[in-house]
């Protein structure tokens, strides 16, 4: 039996009909296994709520075992121990193991991690012992995402790869991270972020408490290249030799003049402006 726990919960590549607390219950005793206790279990899973007796644990395991009985897996108590019958596999293993190897200098391993991590460690559970798991999952992918980009200098493979980094990096306290890592990385390449991207960080920009970007669209009279025109706080995505979007980097003081400091400059570089405007 296969369990997919990053993204969706689906067992053999299935979704199957579990709640929550059932699905909890079900990866607990596999992560842990074969320290699991009932003890450990109760204390985890029901944190910060009443907390049932082993008999009520014992039901929850008879009512997960007839719904994975096609996979002949099995979860019993016996001596203070949560007993795991059956094979079973976890994605959470092989991600680490793959994760382990990769960071040991096996970079051909990334195809594979990439297959493995759909998302966050059982999403819409809350328990504490979960989000620890999470947050951790989330830390290594992000180290190995980093690793990669900076070792890869293929311009289209750096851009999927970074692309996966922001869709599946949900965590907004990263973001700022993720905005500077792209400028990095954007500039040493003397490449442009793409559409994708570009929006991303602008839509997750909007969720931090403090917005720290303007939205510009940018028309040019006559052709010119940009990139290398901005400041470094700012992130530039080219649509055509004419027309720009740009992400402004406020002062934190008065749009307006943000803008016109920011004509000024474009202007005397010898970039003739057709139009600017705020964009939404």
């Amino acid at each position: 039996m296969y369990i997919q726990t990053f993204g969706d919960f689906k067992i053999n590549g299935k979704f199957i009909t579990l709640s929550k607390k059932e699905i909890e219950l079900l990866v607990y005793s596999i992560i842990k296994n074969p320290y699991a206790t009932i003890e450990n279990l109760i204390e985890n899973v029901w944190a910060g709520f009443i907390q049932p007796s082993r008999n009520d644990v014992g039901t929850y395991f008879s009512k997960i075992n007839k719904k994975i009985n096609e996979f002949f897996v099995r979860l019993r108590i016996k001596n203070g121990k949560v007993i795991v019958e059956g094979k079973v596999e976890l994605d959470t293993k092989l991600f680490e193991k793959n994760s382990r190897d990769f960071l040991n200098d096996n970079l051909k391993l990334f195809d594979k991690i990439l297959e493995l991590y759909k998302g966050p460690f059982l999403g819409g559970i809350d328990s504490v012992w979960v989000e620890n798991y999470r947050e951790y999952f989330e830390e290594l992918f992000f180290e190995m995402m980093l690793v990669m980009i900076k070792v890869e200098n293929n311009a289209s493979r750096r851009l999927k790869i970074l692309g996966n980094l922001v869709n599946l990096c949900l965590d907004l306290e990263k973001v700022n991270d993720i905005l500077n890592f792209v400028r990095k990385i954007e500039f040493s390449y003397q490449s442009y972020v793409n559409r994708d991207i570009f929006d991303y960080l602008y839509e997750k920009d909007k969720n931090l408490r403090h917005s720290r970007y303007i939205k510009l669209i940018l028309k040019l009279k006559e052709a010119n290249e940009l990139l290398f025109k901005i400041r470094r706080g700012d992130v530039i995505y080219k649509e055509s030799d004419k027309i720009y979007y740009i992400l402004l980097e406020t002062s934190g003081n008065d749009v307006n003049t943000d803008i016109k400091k920011f004509s000024y400059r474009l202007v005397n570089m010898g970039v003739k402006i057709k139009y600017i405007g705020i964009v939404n």
